[in-house]
């Protein structure tokens, strides 16, 4: 049996592990158009559940994220200078770079072979292929090739986010808030090793609103300056970084045409309802979409998050602006 698998990023080659560790006298192949090196955006973080799905279907990937990854077990929740801490809930953090060289690493092991800087136009030169897995992201184009039979379809969310790096680290995830003339604006952080952050700033639909006419056009080097200065108290001193920030959508999408499969996210399996007619948005800021969880195998123990009455009377308060 033969298996193409066209997209090297996490999903593509967390699928030919697996395909190879279930079938190893296949022959199961990665193509994917960018370097071994390269990749867009910064940390990701994986709960302990997801966690728990990795112990469950490759052990050896497991050990290898667990063994050089930030972890914590805190959420910090940050408002009108009160800090919130509940604990219990255990996620690790790790660089997307990392990432992908230890998913590469393991599929040399199990003998996946790997092509880099090959951009696949013509799919039909994987016509002796018995499955071809079409893990090549949110513009597919093994997606769009086989649009009438995947039919896709996208509900884009209200909310834009921004997706960012930050040289401050977080010792908890951390949901923090700031305002200025055009409203609330809201942001995700989280340690992802001992000197970066990853930084998720969502703008709400009427900030956005009033937002956009000011942020919209802005180039990558103008976008930075306008989120430092807006989160100057919040940075202490530290900097955002930009890395093809592209906001995504999270969403995710597993169909079928015959022998062709699409998969655009990995971690979760989720519904994608789009009309026809949405046009996807052409700045840095992306709108979300909706998306459900799986649930974990029957194998993977199940970490329930717990409050710790201790963390969260654990308070620190900003003397200059007072809880309301």
């Amino acid at each position: 049996m033969k298996i193409v698998v066209i997209g090297g990023g996490p999903s593509g080659l967390y699928f030919a592990i697996l395909a190879k560790k279930a079938w190893p006298g296949h022959s199961v192949s990665v193509h994917e158009r960018n370097r071994a090196d390269d990749t867009f955006g910064f940390g990701v973080v994986f709960s302990d559940e997801t966690l728990d799905h990795f112990r469950a279907y490759d052990e050896e990937t497991y050990q290898a994220i667990t063994a050089e990854f930030a972890y914590w077990d805190e959420i910090d929740f940050v408002l009108h200078g009160e800090t919130i801490r509940t604990a219990g809930h255990g996620f690790c953090g790790c660089g997307r770079m990392e990432l992908l060289l230890i998913l590469q690493r393991r599929c040399r092991e199990l003998g996946v072979e790997m092509h880099f800087e090959a951009d696949i136009s013509d799919l039909g030169q994987f016509g002796d292929a018995d499955l071809v897995v079409g893990a090549d992201g949110i513009n597919s184009r093994v997606r769009e090739t086989y649009a009438e039979h995947f039919r896709p379809s996208f509900q884009w969310r209200r909310n834009r986010f921004i997706w960012l790096g930050c040289t401050k680290p977080y010792d908890a995830f951390t949901f923090d808030f700031t305002t200025n003339q055009h409203g609330i604006w809201v942001l995700g952080a989280y340690q992802y090793n001992s000197r970066m952050s990853t930084w998720v700033v969502e703008a709400p639909e009427t900030t956005w609103a009033k937002a956009r006419s000011d942020v919209e056009h802005l180039g990558e080097a103008e976008l930075l300056a306008y989120m430092e200065d807006l989160w100057t108290d919040k940075l202490d001193g530290h900097r955002l970084i930009a890395n093809a920030s592209h906001g995504e959508h999270f969403r995710r999408s597993a169909t079928s045409a015959g022998r062709i499969v699409t998969s655009c996210c990995w971690a979760m399996r989720c519904t994608r309802r789009i009309s026809p007619s949405a046009q996807a948005p052409s700045s840095p800021w992306r709108m979300q979409s909706r998306c459900t969880r799986r649930s974990p195998p029957p194998t993977a123990s199940r970490r329930r998050s717990s409050i710790s009455r201790t963390s969260a009377a654990k308070t620190s308060r900003s003397p200059s602006m007072p809880a309301t």
